[in-house]
């Protein structure tokens, strides 16, 4: 990943976390995800046509994405077992502790459920201009970022990160994070 492009989401991440009063708005509501012990895996997403994410698991991926970073394993969200992941960081890592969602939504658009309109940004990913929705606060409290990747013209990726109180931080690792993971998805 380039650090131009890192460097402009992680500005854009910047930009919406001081402007507390944006004007341009996306209608819709958040889908949380919470952390689950479970020790089941989602199931990959079927051989679809019109599902970009077809053959794709999101437990598999995120695992891939955080690999080597002191995450266990991640297990199907209990806000959304049949679409999304997640795992945490425990505090006591050296690292700092943290929780990361990933999520696959066919039939949802980049601009759907967004929980916090007055925050949310849209932009792009610098190195493939693939659309993106910056949700800084998305259930309006702090240290919590999300970003929405468009995959197709009606499928997204999401990527929720909770980082302490720290929301600057948790932006700069969703935009690490959708920087890392745009490769590995169908073009927009």
């Amino acid at each position: 990943m380039s650090r131009r492009a890192l460097t402009s989401i992680t500005a854009l991440a910047v930009t919406v976390v001081t402007l507390t009063a944006c004007s341009s708005q996306v209608g819709g509501q958040a889908s949380p995800s919470a952390s689950s012990p479970a020790a089941t895996r989602s199931t990959p997403t079927t051989a679809d046509p019109n599902n970009p994410f077809a053959g794709m698991n999101p437990c598999t991926m995120l695992d891939q994405l955080l690999s080597g970073q002191g995450f266990p394993s991640s297990a199907p969200s209990l806000a959304d077992k049949k679409h999304a992941c997640d795992t945490t960081r425990p505090v006591s890592d050296p690292k700092g502790s943290a929780s990361i969602g990933l999520g696959l939504y066919p039939g949802q658009k980049v601009n759907e459920n967004i929980n916090n309109p007055a925050k949310a940004k849209p932009g792009t990913i610098n190195t493939s201009g693939r659309p993106v929705v910056l949700q800084p606060e998305p259930l309006n409290s702090q240290g919590q970022c999300q970003i929405n990747l468009q995959v197709a013209t009606d499928s997204r990726m999401d990527v929720l990160v909770t980082s302490g109180l720290d929301t600057e931080r948790a932006c700069k690792m969703a935009g690490d994070l959708a920087e890392k993971v745009d490769p590995l998805l169908p073009k927009a």
